[in-house]
């Protein structure tokens, strides 16, 4: 541990403690097989009766998968605040006054804390256990966090995994539906044109039975040339894609195929 005790209580005994909570904890974090960084300590103390004391940063200690930074420090306690001479001063004189609520006193007393965004953690010694005493807990605290990191990182390669394969099966399952609507759309076509010409045979037929003149005779002969060239029976091509291996019955499960749609957004 560095020299400068800022932190630390001002009484040596005390100090002391500290400093050997503190080779504790770094032997105990390599044992268990942890990285360590560690940071300087305030050569002045940052403590003030005006504030809470949240200590200064100690170590970093580095898992696999979780970083966290150990701090230590004094413990203060809150009492009320008593009026300095000036504030007596002030308030004897009437008007505006003001002063804050609460004194923060030392009170010898060590304490390892742990700060994260979603979590904090705080060990404190007392009369009857040193703060070393604590080293273990600080250990199988930041064991259960790298458990959970772990875990958590396995869970979301899982749930991406999972999401790949979805997607990929439905990516597979769009190309088969397409294939499938292209003969499909072919087929339909096709009849709708062919039962389109067919009408228009009967009507043909029915146009030159009625009508016997040689206009009537010359525009029969360009529509019955009219059909024959558009038939889709005598035109038919095979659609370019290979034979769908989409089953009749997946189409009727999955319904008719739809191009899928794009929203295009626009942000700032």
């Amino acid at each position: 541990m560095s020299k400068h005790r800022g932190a630390l209580p001002r009484d040596r005994e005390a100090q002391q403690r500290a400093i050997d909570a503190a080779d504790a904890l770094v032997d105990a974090a390599l044992a268990a097989g942890f990285k360590l960084e560690g940071h300087e300590q305030p050569t002045k103390s940052p403590i003030t009766d005006a504030d809470p004391f949240t200590g200064c940063s100690l170590v970093t200690i580095i898992a696999d998968h979780v970083e966290v930074k150990v701090a230590i420090g004094e413990q203060l306690k809150r009492v009320p605040h008593e009026l300095t001479s000036k504030e007596e001063a002030a308030k004897s004189r009437g008007g505006y006054f003001w002063a804050r609520q609460y004194d923060y006193i030392r009170t010898g007393k060590t304490f390892f804390r742990i700060k994260a965004s979603y979590d904090s953690k705080k060990w404190l010694e007392t009369e009857r256990k040193p703060l070393a005493d604590y080293v273990p807990n600080v250990i199988a605290y930041i064991q259960r966090q790298e458990v959970a990191a772990r875990e958590c990182k396995e869970a979301a390669e899982r749930a991406a995994k999972e999401r790949a394969e979805r997607e990929e099966r439905a990516r597979i399952l769009a190309a088969r539906r397409k294939a499938y609507d292209g003969w499909e759309k072919a087929l339909t076509a096709g009849f709708e044109q062919w039962d389109k010409l067919q009408r228009l045979r009967h009507y043909v037929d029915a146009l030159e039975a009625a009508n016997n003149s040689d206009e009537v005779r010359q525009f029969v002969r360009w529509a019955r040339g009219y059909v024959e060239a558009l038939d889709p029976v005598k035109n038919f091509q095979l659609p370019a894609t290979e034979l769908p291996d989409l089953s009749h019955h997946e189409r009727a499960q999955y319904g008719e195929y739809q191009e899928p749609t794009h929203h295009y957004g626009y942000g700032w």
